[in-house]
């Protein structure tokens, strides 16, 4: 009987062993499971981040002034006109949006501090009081700068620019087989076109044209019928007679953003340098027949993109494109 009651002992023990193997088993193949089932964290897109840089006009002091975590996309950065904020569009490239899925946003212009995002748009210009945005989404719109009162201007334009006076809104209009500037006059509420409709220079006008500070004459890129990339300035009430062109090439094509110093004799553009083999920042007098010159301080090898001065001609900003 002592001899049972022992076997039946080794029998227990035996039986707890298996059970506890065959537990510990399944355990580890759940947990194997889980884990299998795990999805490995999807590595972030390696895509160019866009950040706002700020430099003195004679080309020191060049800083970082603004970089989202948001929005890794922007362009057409644009000055209030008492120099407090800079709005712009922006949108979330590393989540795979494009311009088309801007929003306007704007900052705090000493700091980059307080983003607002006031919705959907692109290419900000200010009104004069600092109040309302004109900007472009699916044709040439007005708002105030808090995103509401949204209001059309015309469906069929594109790249508003604001005057520094207030009184008119210019922007590119392709119509019925033809291309030109258009003028909105924010008071009479009444349209004109800057060139006689059929005598129009350019088969296509850029955006981000620009006033003088006079808000007499614009400067914008045009694309000439025969083919060239060109640079020019205009006097709103004089078209034709007074178109100056100040940079033409069919192959060396510049940035459409311009921007005009407050004292009206320099210009901002952006082109190819051949010296650099990249895109650099240029600049020209309006005033005469010089072609645009390299700006000083362009130590980085980062391509500069969209640019305005400040309102009171001391420093501009500027897109920079950081390559992953």
């Amino acid at each position: 009987m002592k001899v049972l009651s022992v076997y039946k002992n080794q029998i227990a023990e035996r039986l707890k062993s298996i059970a506890f193997a065959v537990s510990a088993s399944l355990i580890l193949s759940l947990q194997g499971n889980l884990i299998a089932d795990e999805k490995p964290e999807a590595a972030k897109p390696k895509i160019p981040w866009t950040q706002l840089m700020e430099m003195n006009a004679d080309g020191t002091g060049l800083k970082l002034l603004f970089k989202s975590e948001k929005f890794t996309g922007m362009g057409s950065p644009a000055f209030s006109n008492d120099g407090k904020r800079i709005a712009m569009d922006a949108w979330q490239s590393h989540l795979g949006e494009t311009f088309n899925n801007a929003h306007i946003i704007s900052i705090n212009a000493e700091d980059g501090t307080d983003l607002f995002d006031a919705g959907a748009g692109l290419m900000p210009s200010w009104s004069k009081d600092g109040k309302q945005f004109a900007f472009s989404k699916g044709g040439v719109w007005r708002m105030d700068v808090d995103g509401e009162n949204r209001e059309q201007i015309d469906a069929r334009g594109w790249g508003a620019q604001w005057s520094p006076d207030g009184t008119m809104i210019v922007y590119a209009e392709s119509s019925f087989g033809a291309a030109n500037l258009k003028i909105y006059n924010t008071k009479e509420e009444t349209f004109r076109y800057v060139f006689p409709f059929e005598k129009s220079p350019y088969r296509q006008y850029y955006w981000n044209s620009c006033w003088s500070p006079d808000s007499k004459s614009l400067c914008f890129k045009g694309r000439s019928k025969q083919g060239a990339f060109e640079l020019v300035t205009v006097e709103v009430d004089n078209g034709l007679e007074s178109l100056k062109v100040h940079y033409s090439d069919s192959k060396v094509e510049p940035d459409a953003d311009v921007s005009w110093h407050p004292d009206g004799k320099q210009i901002l553009c952006l082109h190819l340098s051949q010296k650099f083999k990249s895109r650099k920042l240029f600049s020209f007098n309006p005033l005469t027949d010089q072609a645009p010159e390299i700006m000083p301080g362009q130590t980085f090898s980062e391509m500069p993109g969209n640019v305005c001065w400040s309102p009171d001609g001391k420093k501009f900003i500027f897109t920079m494109i950081v390559k992953p």
